[in-house]
């Protein structure tokens, strides 16, 4: 054996069965330990009870009692604690304890130290779990019993080494116990698969990597560091699949997030767990018992999460971390960004893009650089990096005989998030389309861009659907799927406004037509901004179009440079992300005990 589980509860020291009103309950444990300890009866009448045929009846029932069926669904279904009997909470908890009775005390003390001590001497690691009970007896225990309690193990566990799983303050559903203090079917199935999370954990040595997964749009960004995590033989990888909860955060109307695209990607994978964050009754899982050594957040806004996922909560447990959602382009969307500060103060790694972006960080958080909480370190671009492999792997497509445009507009006119010229420009488009029926057009906006135009009441929703039928009538091909990288593959001209999203069409090396509104610009998006064509309003996106479709580029050499930077700069990102995970993973200590 390797472990040894020692059940114990917060009563357990001050609590003696043959002294409580359950007394003759000892009657049922006589056959093992042949002692009734504090109960009295006299031999005789033992002699009488216990004989050798009854004796001999209760090993062969013992014999045939399946401990599967103790707790069985259907039971843990009827289960439901009925409000009249939580009156009883207080006076449930107080039963067990004889806190006044010090010899009690003193002898279960010396019991469970004993335990210990016989752990140690057969060298199997003691692992000690207090286990939950329903919430109304949990918030009724004395606090003072509990204090004493922990005070209790913490001096034994200075002469004693031991493990202990506190769970006592889990706040799980009703529906996991069938009394106040006991747990049901679901509710001890639950609990046993939690302790055997901890011990695959320490027998696999394996990095234990989970990732959020709630926002499919943002996936591309994060799938580069998935698969190369696919490759390591050291690494065991989950999915937490979650729902996006009603977004209220800088006044984001609420965001449907399909859970249907992770369960497509990866149901049918064997490299990777689902688990599924939703239980019943809108509850959520707590990850803490799955022993995840990182979690990958998909954006640095928790409010977008149940609180149980949030990550100043994680992080008690966990190492949070963030892979940009979107290329680090301007210096007003890091402001933005830092204004998520709960986040990022909860942050162990965060994976930037860009020396400039960073170098913002470092400074917004500086107690957290010179303690060594927090690792923030510049590995370039993940995703980039798959937009060139993507690329040199690419082969022409011979039905791809049209100059096709693609327009992609911002969804917020808000400065701070980059502007948009959508309003302004969305009848135009179909007008120009007019003019050029021998060109293919498609529009991928935001996917935020319809929702918001009609929360701020720049549309209502039965325009926006007129807008969509004018697109279809025109042959103008509406792109709203969760990548962006179909349409690109497609693009010829890529007119567009301030976005993340730019850089990956950059390095095809085709031409750009860009809407710039007053953004102050990262290093790379301002080299970027030297190799596109700038059109501060219609007239001048309509002039830079119709140059482009007449075959003129002047700025192509000045393009390829740039991408041979960008080449040079970002070419390793994922490499370089994977090692940091590894290498601090086997730099920190692996013995829990």
């Amino acid at each position: 054996f390797k472990y040894a589980l020692i059940g114990i509860s917060p009563y357990s020291f001050y609590y003696d069965l043959s002294l409580s009103e359950h007394s003759s309950d000892v009657l049922s444990y006589y056959p093992i330990f042949k002692d009734t300890h504090h109960f009295s009866m006299d031999n005789d009448s033992i002699r009488e009870l216990f004989n050798e045929s009854y004796l001999k009846i209760l090993d062969n029932a013992n014999d045939e009692i399946d401990p599967s069926n103790i707790f069985n669904e259907k039971q843990s279904k009827n289960s439901v604690i009925d409000i009249k009997v939580l009156y009883t909470a207080r006076s449930s908890a107080e039963k067990w304890l004889h806190a006044d009775d010090s010899e009690i005390f003193e002898e279960n003390v010396g019991i469970f130290t004993d335990c210990l001590k016989i752990c140690r001497a057969h060298n199997v690691k003691p692992v000690v779990v207090v286990l939950p009970v329903e919430d109304h007896y949990r918030r009724n225990f004395p606090k003072y019993m509990l204090d004493e309690f922990h005070a209790t193990l913490n001096k034994i566990q200075r002469k004693h080494s031991f493990q202990l799983l506190d769970y006592f303050n889990l706040n799980l559903p009703k529906n996991f116990f069938c009394d106040l203090e006991a747990m049901n079917y679901l509710g001890s199935n639950w609990i046993s698969k939690r302790i055997c999370n901890l011990f695959n954990k320490l027998d696999s040595k394996k990095i234990r990597i989970a990732f959020i997964m709630h926002v499919s749009v943002t996936w591309n960004h994060t799938a580069p560091i998935y698969e190369k995590l696919c490759a390591r033989d050291d690494v065991d990888l989950y999915g937490i699949v979650a729902s996006t909860q009603i977004e209220n955060h800088d006044n984001l109307a609420q965001v449907d997030i399909d859970k249907k695209f992770f369960h497509d990607l990866f149901d049918n994978n064997n490299r990777i767990t689902l688990i599924d964050a939703e239980m019943e009754n809108h509850q959520f899982i707590d990850i803490e018992g799955y022993y995840f050594d990182y979690v990958f957040y998909p954006r640095p806004y928790d409010s977008y999460l149940p609180r149980i996922l949030q990550s100043d909560y994680v992080a008690k447990f966990s190492k949070p971390c963030y892979v940009p959602y979107g290329f680090s382009c301007g210096l007003n969307f890091v402001e933005f960004t830092l204004q998520n500060f709960d986040f990022f103060q909860s942050c162990y790694f965060y994976f930037s893009d860009a020396v400039s972006w960073l170098n913002q960080f470092q400074r917004a958080y500086k107690t957290g650089f010179e303690n060594s909480p927090q690792h923030f370190e510049f590995v370039g671009s993940a995703i980039l990096e798959q937009n060139f492999k993507d690329l040199q792997n690419k082969e022409k497509d011979p039905a791809h005989k049209k100059i096709t445009i693609t327009w992609t507009p911002r969804w917020n006119y808000d400065p701070k998030l980059g502007g948009s010229h959508f309003i302004e420009y969305k009848d135009l488009i179909i007008e120009f389309r007019k003019k050029h029926p021998e060109i293919d057009f498609i529009v991928r906006p935001h996917p935020l861009t319809f929702k918001t135009m009609i929360r701020e009441k720049r549309m209502s929703a039965q325009e926006v659907e007129e807008w969509k039928k004018s697109l279809k009538n025109n042959n103008i091909l509406l792109d709203e799927t969760p990548s962006f990288e179909e349409s690109f593959a497609k693009t010829d001209i890529l007119l567009t406004d301030y976005s993340s999203i730019v850089i990956s069409f950059f390095i095809t090396g085709n031409p750009l037509v860009y809407c710039p509104r007053n953004v102050k610009l990262f290093e790379d998006f301002e080299r970027i901004e030297s190799g596109m064509y700038a059109a501060h309003n219609w007239t001048e996106v309509e002039q830079n179009l119709e140059m482009l479709l007449s075959g003129k580029d002047t700025l192509k050499d000045s393009r390829q440079e740039i991408i041979d930077y960008l080449y040079k700069k970002h070419m390793g990102a994922t490499d370089r992300t994977v090692n940091l995970l590894v290498n601090d993973f086997y730099k920190q200590s692996t013995e829990v005990f």
